[in-house]
């Protein structure tokens, strides 16, 4: 099964229609929070599913994100693999003070032969090294391909961004608020910044069982750019009624200046009560 930077145990990189509405009456179920009213649209104003969709979606074993999301060439099959991405810990002596103390992220390099050698500096680190077999690029990253002798059929995909498409010196690979980096591709426009957040959700915390994307999108703002991920995370045993779980709805924004640099900031739209005992989700 192939995974991701998030479900690696090691920390890894491990991505408008405005309705007015009134708002209807709040469930028993419900907690009094704010956040937890009954909302149709987004922090951004993007119209959301339908309640029933959204439990749908939330209990759902898949898909985990909408149609047109961007899709890592790596991830969802049946290969035995692993992708992650070299970062500045990476590199580091793991026995040393800096490595303990560093903030993690993901380094970037137009420079293959730089790129290359961080990703043997991050393979001699480990405590079962591994070969590599296969070197790629694409416009986005340098990617280097390992097998282990003691795993056959095994694959490890290293990575190192290109700065000339996305920068995260800086920042924190494991914060979902705050810089996010820099995109050095241009012209700036919302396709960019839609492949950057996608990408980014990818490697994330949040791509795992818990969260669905229930939609991405896009838009101008201001002189810049806003990606909205409108996100619904399911917390078995969490309502605030025996036997109910809850799921949260939030917006993860990823907002783009006109010099291209990236802030996240995560926001709550709202939250309600549902089970699933009888087979089909159902509000509590």
């Amino acid at each position: 099964m192939l995974q991701s930077d998030s479900a690696r145990q090691r920390p890894r990189h491990r991505h408008p229609l405005v309705v007015a509405v009134s708002l209807a009456l709040v469930v028993a179920c419900q907690s009094d929070s704010d956040t937890s009213r009954p909302s149709t649209t987004s922090s951004a104003g993007l119209v959301l599913p339908p309640d029933d969709e959204i439990l749908t979606k939330a209990y759902a074993a898949g898909p985990r994100t909408p149609a047109d999301f961007y899709a890592d060439p790596r991830l969802g099959g049946d290969t035995a693999a692993s992708v992650h991405h070299v970062d500045s810990v990476d590199v580091l002596d793991p026995t040393s003070t800096a490595a303990v103390s560093a903030t993690r992220y993901e380094l970037c390099s137009d420079d293959v032969a730089e790129a290359l050698a961080w990703s043997q500096l991050d393979q001699a680190h480990r405590h079962t090294p591994a070969n590599l077999v296969e070197t790629a690029e694409t416009e986005h990253y340098f990617e280097f391909t390992y097998v282990r002798d003691d795993l056959p059929g095994w694959l490890g995909h290293a990575r190192v961004l290109r700065c000339a498409w996305l920068d995260r010196s800086g920042t924190d690979a494991d914060a979902v608020d705050g810089p996010a980096g820099r995109i050095n591709q241009r012209p700036l426009n919302g396709r960019l910044l839609k492949t950057a957040g996608e990408y980014l959700w990818t490697f994330s915390r949040f791509n795992n069982q818990p969260h669905v994307v229930l939609a991405s999108a896009a838009a101008a703002d201001g002189a810049g750019w806003r990606l909205t991920l409108t996100l619904a995370t399911l917390t078995p045993g969490a309502g605030t009624e025996a036997g109910c779980d809850r799921i949260d709805v939030r917006d993860w924004e990823l907002a783009m200046d006109s010099g291209g640099a990236l802030v996240w900031a995560l926001r709550p739209v709202k939250s309600m009560d549902a089970r699933s005992g009888s087979g089909t989700p159902e509000r509590c």
